[in-house]
């Protein structure tokens, strides 16, 4: 290993479950300043991944993320629904989300990406239930009913309607938490935390929002109530036509509907699939492979030449290089390559998040004009679970030469596409060996042992003599 062109040992710290990342990383780094003068002359310290302050960074980016949306709805709420319906349903949401955060706290769910990812998809449908509630009230109130009468019959008429359309988009998530793969583990959280806000939400829009509706609300004064239509706007009298032709028009709406999904099912599949985006942390890694059969020193030659380029550019903060395998897994998404001769691995950190994709593309235009024995991929780190290629294919025989042999016929299918690039398989390429038949193996023995008794008998030490027993020691 090196970092920055410097032999370097690596030491990798796993953090116990349920702990504070943030606060026992502050105290490793008080206790390394306590040790500093201890520290041997020529030896640093370096860090390839401080995990605490990555943590420390995401998770106030994404309560900064919180509150923006938080502001976001309930400002959108104060412009549509007016100023006393935008102010209950909002202090509804800031109620429903500190709810949340007692659960999760209840059931041991901490604060990270995942988990506050859910609560800000979570904002938009935890305003839903109580928008319906809160103008179901509106409208009784402007028939004429009281705030009780009015809170109770909006009640009474919607609350199984909203829990069922509560449990749906609940369901939408389930397979991710259910899964037992690496995916469910890493979004259990997603499908928990949701699970929480949205039944609270359905909870609290059925009790809180009439109580606080109850306090914000006038009732109309006596003599004051009509019977005037309250839907007779110019919005609601297209949308009763529409829906009034659409309810005619049965079989004919059906098609519109279908025809409507066929196109949304083909205008998706010109968006990029990716249900984990890649981290702005700025940082990458990348993987070399030197044709098989290379001399570890040879592949560590070829990593301190890339090493010191990269050292080169304006934009590295710092370069840490492993020969042999990959690092210790520093991150849950980081799978380290096993043990290979021909192997290394480049963990580059660059100044800024804008800077890792103009390097990326230069590595690589460095990599196929200069190098071109060397096989490489260059990899962003990701927030999920990924493959080791976009496409991957995968063989299965008894027989080895059949196998390399459909391998290199898919190989060129591959190379044929002008958009394709990092085409490898995992066998590599056959490498010689040498293997010693028995007879070869005892006559070798035979002379070795020969050639160390004749210079135990030239031992130059004094007191050795021609009787001299120590061939072991020479």
């Amino acid at each position: 290993m090196t970092y920055n062109n410097r032999l370097a040992l690596n030491v990798g710290i796993s953090f116990s479950e349920g702990v504070n990342v943030v606060e026992v990383g502050k105290r490793i780094d008080q206790r390394l300043v306590e040790l500093r003068e201890y520290q041997p002359v020529g030896i640093d310290i370096g860090e390839v991944y401080n995990q605490p302050f990555e943590v420390d960074n995401s998770v106030q980016g994404f309560v900064v993320s919180l509150g923006q949306a938080v502001a976001i709805v309930i400002v959108v709420l104060l412009f549509f629904m007016g100023l006393r319906s935008g102010l209950l349903i909002g202090l509804i949401l800031l109620l429903t989300v500190l709810g949340t955060f007692v659960f999760m706290k209840y059931y041991h769910i901490d604060l990270q990406r995942i988990s506050l990812g859910a609560l800000v998809i979570a904002l938009g449908m935890l305003v839903d239930n109580a928008i319906v509630v809160v103008e179901g009230i509106l409208i009784g109130l402007k028939k004429g009913r009281t705030r009780i009468e009015a809170a109770s019959d909006i009640v009474t008429q919607t609350k199984w309607p909203l829990l069922g359309a509560t449990v749906i988009a609940v369901t939408a998530f389930a397979p991710i938490g259910l899964s037992d793969d690496a995916t469910g583990e890493y979004c259990g959280t997603l499908f928990t935390v949701l699970l929480i806000s949205l039944m609270l939400s359905w909870f609290t829009a059925i009790t809180l929002t009439p109580f606080f509706a109850n306090l914000f609300f006038k009732e109309s004064a006596p003599g004051e109530e009509n019977n005037e239509d309250p839907y007779k706007g110019v919005v609601f009298t297209v949308y009763r036509n529409v829906l009034k032709f659409c309810m005619h028009h049965a079989y004919l709406t059906v098609v519109f509907l279908v025809l409507c999904l066929v196109s949304a099912v083909w205008g998706f599949g010109f968006i990029k699939q990716a249900f984990f985006p890649s981290s702005t942390t700025p940082m990458f890694m990348v993987d070399v492979w030197m044709p098989e059969g290379t001399d570890i020193h040879a592949t560590a030659d070829k990593m301190d030449e890339l090493e010191q380029w990269l050292l080169k550019q304006d934009e590295i903060n710092y370069v840490s290089t492993s020969t042999g395998q990959g690092t210790q897994r520093f991150m849950l998404t980081y799978a380290p390559e096993k043990s290979y001769a021909s192997y290394g691995e480049l963990i580059v950190r660059t100044s800024g998040y804008e800077d890792v994709i103009p390097l990326l593309h230069r590595i690589r235009d460095e990599l196929d004009a200069r190098h071109p024995e060397v096989e490489y991929k260059l990899k962003r780190i990701e927030l999920g679970p990924s493959s080791g290629s976009k496409i991957e294919a995968r063989i299965i025989g008894s027989d080895p030469t059949v196998l390399r042999s459909i391998a290199s016929k898919v190989r060129a299918v591959l190379e044929a596409d002008p958009d394709t690039v990092n085409i490898r398989h995992d066998w590599r390429e056959r490498s010689k060996i040498i293997q010693l038949s028995s007879t070869k193996v005892r006559l070798d023995v035979t002379v070795s042992l020969s050639r160390m008794w004749t210079i135990c008998l030239k031992c130059p030490f004094p007191g050795h003599g021609s009787d001299c027993t120590g061939m072991a020691q020479t």
